[in-house]
Protein backbone atom coordinates (compact mmCIF):
# COMPACT_ATOMS: atom_id res chain seq x y z
CA UNK A 1 0.00 0.00 0.00
CA UNK A 2 1.38 3.38 -1.05
CA UNK A 3 1.05 6.02 1.63
CA UNK A 4 -0.66 9.34 1.07
CA UNK A 5 2.61 11.12 1.84
CA UNK A 6 4.42 9.09 -0.81
CA UNK A 7 1.79 9.99 -3.40
CA UNK A 8 1.97 13.66 -2.46
CA UNK A 9 5.77 13.59 -2.70
CA UNK A 10 5.54 11.95 -6.13
CA UNK A 11 3.05 14.55 -7.37
CA UNK A 12 5.30 17.37 -6.17
CA UNK A 13 8.22 15.72 -7.95
CA UNK A 14 6.26 15.55 -11.21
CA UNK A 15 5.41 19.24 -11.01
CA UNK A 16 9.03 20.15 -10.24
CA UNK A 17 10.24 18.04 -13.16
CA UNK A 18 7.79 19.74 -15.51
CA UNK A 19 9.01 23.18 -14.41
CA UNK A 20 12.59 22.04 -14.95
CA UNK A 21 11.80 21.08 -18.54
CA UNK A 22 10.00 24.38 -19.08
CA UNK A 23 12.97 26.55 -18.09
CA UNK A 24 15.94 24.34 -18.95
CA UNK A 25 17.40 24.69 -22.42
CA UNK A 26 18.38 21.36 -23.92
CA UNK A 27 22.01 20.66 -23.15
CA UNK A 28 21.96 17.08 -24.44
CA UNK A 29 25.34 16.00 -25.75
CA UNK A 30 25.08 12.95 -28.02
CA UNK A 31 28.83 12.27 -27.99
CA UNK A 32 28.88 12.20 -24.18
CA UNK A 33 25.84 9.91 -24.13
CA UNK A 34 27.53 7.48 -26.51
CA UNK A 35 30.68 7.52 -24.39
CA UNK A 36 28.56 6.85 -21.31
CA UNK A 37 27.02 3.65 -22.67
CA UNK A 38 30.30 2.47 -24.15
CA UNK A 39 31.98 2.69 -20.74
CA UNK A 40 29.58 0.07 -19.41
CA UNK A 41 30.10 -2.18 -22.43
CA UNK A 42 27.39 -1.20 -24.91
CA UNK A 43 28.22 -0.46 -28.54
CA UNK A 44 25.37 1.66 -29.89
CA UNK A 45 25.79 0.10 -33.34
CA UNK A 46 24.94 -3.30 -31.86
CA UNK A 47 21.63 -2.07 -30.46
CA UNK A 48 19.05 -3.06 -33.05
CA UNK A 49 15.40 -4.01 -33.01
CA UNK A 50 12.95 -2.22 -30.74
CA UNK A 51 14.26 0.18 -28.09
CA UNK A 52 12.16 1.43 -25.17
CA UNK A 53 13.20 4.37 -22.98
CA UNK A 54 11.16 4.46 -19.78
CA UNK A 55 10.94 7.90 -18.20
CA UNK A 56 13.06 9.34 -20.98
CA UNK A 57 11.43 12.78 -21.08
CA UNK A 58 11.77 14.17 -24.59
CA UNK A 59 13.64 11.10 -25.84
CA UNK A 60 17.05 12.64 -26.49
CA UNK A 61 18.98 9.73 -25.01
CA UNK A 62 17.02 7.29 -27.15
CA UNK A 63 18.09 9.17 -30.28
CA UNK A 64 21.69 7.86 -30.11
CA UNK A 65 20.56 4.34 -31.01
CA UNK A 66 20.28 5.00 -34.72
CA UNK A 67 20.38 1.32 -35.76
CA UNK A 68 17.18 0.52 -33.88
CA UNK A 69 14.18 -0.44 -35.97
CA UNK A 70 11.88 1.45 -33.60
CA UNK A 71 12.53 3.87 -30.73
CA UNK A 72 9.83 4.56 -28.17
CA UNK A 73 9.97 6.79 -25.11
CA UNK A 74 7.34 6.59 -22.37
CA UNK A 75 7.02 9.33 -19.80
CA UNK A 76 3.99 10.58 -17.83
CA UNK A 77 4.99 14.15 -18.77
CA UNK A 78 5.66 13.54 -22.47
CA UNK A 79 2.56 15.34 -23.79
CA UNK A 80 2.95 18.19 -21.30
CA UNK A 81 6.59 18.71 -22.28
CA UNK A 82 5.37 19.11 -25.85
CA UNK A 83 8.61 18.25 -27.65
CA UNK A 84 8.69 15.71 -30.46
CA UNK A 85 11.99 14.41 -31.83
CA UNK A 86 12.33 12.98 -35.31
CA UNK A 87 12.36 9.20 -35.32
CA UNK A 88 11.13 8.93 -31.71
CA UNK A 89 7.62 7.80 -30.78
CA UNK A 90 6.45 9.29 -27.48
CA UNK A 91 3.73 7.93 -25.21
CA UNK A 92 2.43 9.50 -22.01
CA UNK A 93 2.18 6.78 -19.37
CA UNK A 94 3.83 5.65 -16.15
CA UNK A 95 6.63 3.12 -16.16
CA UNK A 96 4.90 0.92 -13.61
CA UNK A 97 2.13 0.09 -16.09
CA UNK A 98 3.41 -0.20 -19.65
CA UNK A 99 0.96 -0.58 -22.56
CA UNK A 100 3.07 -3.20 -24.34
CA UNK A 101 3.00 -6.95 -24.78
CA UNK A 102 5.43 -9.15 -22.90
CA UNK A 103 8.81 -9.80 -24.52
CA UNK A 104 8.34 -7.10 -27.16
CA UNK A 105 11.56 -5.03 -26.82
CA UNK A 106 15.20 -5.83 -27.53
CA UNK A 107 16.70 -3.03 -25.43
CA UNK A 108 15.18 -1.12 -22.51
CA UNK A 109 16.58 2.09 -21.00
CA UNK A 110 16.12 2.98 -17.33
CA UNK A 111 18.38 5.99 -17.14
CA UNK A 112 18.08 8.33 -14.16
CA UNK A 113 14.48 7.26 -13.64
CA UNK A 114 14.14 4.81 -10.75
CA UNK A 115 14.47 7.64 -8.18
CA UNK A 116 11.61 9.46 -9.90
CA UNK A 117 9.14 6.59 -9.50
CA UNK A 118 6.32 5.88 -7.12
CA UNK A 119 6.91 2.10 -7.20
CA UNK A 120 10.48 1.29 -8.25
CA UNK A 121 10.14 -2.47 -7.81
CA UNK A 122 7.08 -2.52 -10.03
CA UNK A 123 8.96 -0.45 -12.60
CA UNK A 124 11.73 -3.07 -12.76
CA UNK A 125 9.22 -5.90 -13.08
CA UNK A 126 7.55 -4.11 -15.99
CA UNK A 127 10.87 -3.44 -17.70
CA UNK A 128 11.78 -7.10 -17.41
CA UNK A 129 8.31 -8.19 -18.55
CA UNK A 130 8.56 -6.36 -21.87
CA UNK A 131 12.18 -7.41 -22.47
CA UNK A 132 12.77 -10.13 -25.05
CA UNK A 133 14.76 -13.21 -24.15
CA UNK A 134 18.41 -12.26 -24.59
CA UNK A 135 17.63 -8.54 -24.41
CA UNK A 136 19.40 -5.98 -22.22
CA UNK A 137 18.35 -3.24 -19.83
CA UNK A 138 20.55 -0.16 -19.49
CA UNK A 139 20.25 1.16 -15.94
CA UNK A 140 21.62 4.33 -14.34
CA UNK A 141 20.87 6.22 -11.13
CA UNK A 142 22.64 8.64 -8.79
CA UNK A 143 23.54 7.05 -5.46
CA UNK A 144 24.39 8.92 -2.28
CA UNK A 145 27.28 8.05 0.01
CA UNK A 146 26.14 6.02 3.06
CA UNK A 147 26.79 8.79 5.60
CA UNK A 148 24.13 10.90 3.87
CA UNK A 149 21.25 8.42 4.29
CA UNK A 150 19.98 9.88 7.62
CA UNK A 151 19.33 13.11 5.72
CA UNK A 152 17.08 11.49 3.09
CA UNK A 153 13.89 12.84 4.72
CA UNK A 154 15.34 16.35 4.33
CA UNK A 155 16.32 15.59 0.72
CA UNK A 156 12.71 14.71 -0.01
CA UNK A 157 11.92 18.35 0.70
CA UNK A 158 14.98 20.03 -0.83
CA UNK A 159 15.37 17.87 -3.93
CA UNK A 160 11.80 18.11 -5.21
CA UNK A 161 12.24 16.40 -8.63
CA UNK A 162 13.35 13.20 -6.86
CA UNK A 163 10.75 11.56 -4.60
CA UNK A 164 13.21 8.76 -3.78
CA UNK A 165 16.90 8.65 -2.87
CA UNK A 166 19.25 5.67 -2.76
CA UNK A 167 22.64 4.60 -1.51
CA UNK A 168 24.66 2.07 -3.53
CA UNK A 169 23.57 -0.66 -1.14
CA UNK A 170 19.92 0.36 -1.57
CA UNK A 171 20.17 0.07 -5.35
CA UNK A 172 21.87 -3.31 -5.28
CA UNK A 173 19.21 -4.61 -2.93
CA UNK A 174 16.51 -3.27 -5.24
CA UNK A 175 18.04 -4.91 -8.30
CA UNK A 176 18.59 -8.26 -6.62
CA UNK A 177 15.09 -8.54 -5.18
CA UNK A 178 12.60 -10.87 -6.78
CA UNK A 179 11.93 -8.56 -9.72
CA UNK A 180 13.31 -10.85 -12.42
CA UNK A 181 16.42 -8.93 -13.47
CA UNK A 182 20.06 -9.95 -13.04
CA UNK A 183 23.08 -7.62 -12.89
CA UNK A 184 25.38 -8.53 -15.79
CA UNK A 185 27.79 -5.57 -15.57
CA UNK A 186 28.05 -2.60 -13.26
CA UNK A 187 30.13 0.55 -13.06
CA UNK A 188 30.42 3.25 -10.39
CA UNK A 189 31.69 6.67 -11.42
CA UNK A 190 32.04 10.15 -9.92
CA UNK A 191 28.99 12.35 -10.23
CA UNK A 192 29.85 14.49 -13.25
CA UNK A 193 27.91 17.41 -14.75
CA UNK A 194 28.61 19.95 -17.43
CA UNK A 195 27.14 22.89 -15.54
CA UNK A 196 29.53 23.94 -12.80
CA UNK A 197 27.77 25.65 -9.92
CA UNK A 198 27.54 25.20 -6.16
CA UNK A 199 24.76 22.62 -6.40
CA UNK A 200 26.77 20.47 -8.83
CA UNK A 201 29.98 20.70 -6.79
CA UNK A 202 28.16 19.66 -3.61
CA UNK A 203 26.57 16.81 -5.57
CA UNK A 204 29.99 15.48 -6.57
CA UNK A 205 30.99 15.41 -2.90
CA UNK A 206 28.00 13.42 -1.64
CA UNK A 207 27.00 11.06 -4.45
CA UNK A 208 28.18 8.91 -7.33
CA UNK A 209 26.67 7.56 -10.52
CA UNK A 210 25.76 3.88 -10.73
CA UNK A 211 25.54 2.18 -14.12
CA UNK A 212 24.54 -1.39 -14.87
CA UNK A 213 23.55 -3.74 -17.65
CA UNK A 214 20.66 -5.92 -16.55
CA UNK A 215 19.34 -9.02 -18.21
Amino acid sequence: MISVKAKQRYNRAQQAELKFNDVNDCSFNAASAIEEVERVGININDVTGRVLDIGGGQGHFTSIFTNASERIVVDPLFEKIGVSLEGITGISCVGEQLPFQAKSFDFVILRNVVDHMLEPERLLREAYRVLKLGGKIYFMVNVFLPFFKPLFPLMNIIDKPHPLHFTLNDVRKLLTKDVGVRIETERIAPSMHFKWNLKRVVGMMIKKEYYAILC
